[in-house]
């Protein structure tokens, strides 16, 4: 009489169980595994976005840097112009309380750098006194080049916008050219901001004080 040799069986259950617990770390592996790429991915976006931030701000700092020198290289109203940009040959640049607006009034032409390192100061001041109007006397100011005027439109009304920027009013300049232009610029931020010409300063500013916001 011969005895059946019992068969043996692992204490974990058997081959199924080995291959199910198999898959299970090899699942919690990847699970893991998956967790410290989305981990690594997100890290590397919070990275690049703070690169990008401070690029941004090196860029800005660099370009005023460039419009000072070009303006100082001008012309002597230019170096007034950085001596004093609230009150110099080309514009005078104010804040009216009562109104809560940046106020710009120009005196003469401006060259393509004058005009947007004014303008940069101009968010500058926006920014300063928490201010959302513009007051500009443009009655002097002969024209606004093309190339300017896309600026405008591309690169300082969404700065100024996220300064706070929500509507401007002005008056006409004298010359032709001058309407024709700032007009042109106008029509084109009118989609974005409030804004509108009036035939005297004081009508102008009597919207501003009353615009609701």
């Amino acid at each position: 009489m011969s005895i059946a040799k019992p068969k043996y069986t692992p204490a974990w259950g058997g081959r199924s169980s080995y291959l199910w617990r198999f898959k299970a770390i090899d699942s919690a592996i990847h699970w893991e595994g998956w967790v410290l790429l989305m981990n690594s991915r997100r890290a590397q976006s919070v990275v690049r976005s703070e690169f990008r931030k401070t690029k941004e701000e090196k860029m800005k700092t660099s370009s005023l840097e460039q419009l000072k020198r070009m303006v100082e290289r001008e012309s002597i109203d230019g170096v007034k112009l950085l001596e004093n940009p609230n009150d110099n040959p080309i514009c005078s640049l104010s804040y009216d309380k009562a109104i809560r607006c940046v106020t710009v009034v120009w005196r003469r032409y401006a060259t393509s750098a004058q005009y947007r390192f004014i303008h940069e100061i101009i968010i500058q001041m926006l920014q300063q006194y928490q201010a959302s109007k513009i007051l500009g006397d443009d009655s002097d100011l002969p024209v606004v080049h093309a190339e300017d005027q896309q600026w405008i439109i591309e690169e300082w009304i969404p700065r100024a916008k996220a300064a706070g920027l929500k509507a401007v009013a002005t008056n006409p300049s004298l010359s032709f050219f001058g309407r024709l232009t700032i007009g042109s610029v106008q029509a084109k931020m009118a989609s974005q901001i409030a804004i509108k010409t009036f035939p005297n300063i004081h009508l102008a500013k009597d919207w501003l004080r009353n615009f609701s916001e």
